[in-house]
């Protein structure tokens, strides 16, 4: 780009502000303040940011001084907070990964159980991927008026709605 400005300056055919070094005043001046401005906005939104992150520190210090493994803490918290059938689904295909990789993790220590998903689970991972998918409810293998049945509809309609929701 350089390169291709240079010859342009060369050639006499440059334009003001386009890498050929010569910016406007008119240029200079609009930026400046639109700069100022949003610059001023961020650090005054970064003081009590800062405070806040303090207050944080000493709270994790505080749980850790109580025994507290606080990164185990914060990712429960999330996991609690966020979407339970994906949480659900990502620790057992986690399992399922270390296994096939032969990890101890997986293999030995027992952190991933080798125990089904219960069924309802099952039916509302399924429901909830096939709602995200656009497949039909119709899809729904399980035997209608079952707790299954009923889990997959709902989390169908739940994929559905996200769906949705993306596209407003």
């Amino acid at each position: 780009m350089a390169e291709r400005a240079r010859k342009s300056k060369a050639n006499g055919h440059a334009k003001a502000g386009h890498n050929s070094g010569e910016v406007p005043s008119e240029v200079v001046d609009r930026w400046w303040q639109k700069i100022v401005v949003a610059q001023a906005a961020v650090e005054r939104a970064a003081k009590p940011l800062k405070s806040r992150k303090g207050e944080l520190s000493a709270i994790y210090k505080a749980a850790q001084a109580d025994g507290i493994d606080t990164d185990a803490l914060c990712d429960a918290i999330k996991a609690d907070a966020g979407d339970h059938l994906d949480v659900v689904s990502r620790y057992a295909n986690t399992g399922k990964y270390l296994r096939a990789h032969q990890s101890p993790l997986g293999i030995q220590m027992n952190l991933f159980p080798l125990d089904p998903i219960p069924e309802v689970s099952r039916a509302a991972i399924a429901g909830k991927r096939s709602g995200l998918r656009g497949g039909s409810i119709d899809e729904n293998p399980y035997k209608p008026g079952s707790e299954a049945h009923a889990a997959y509809v709902e989390a169908w309609h739940g994929g559905q709605e996200q769906v949705r929701s993306t596209m407003e």
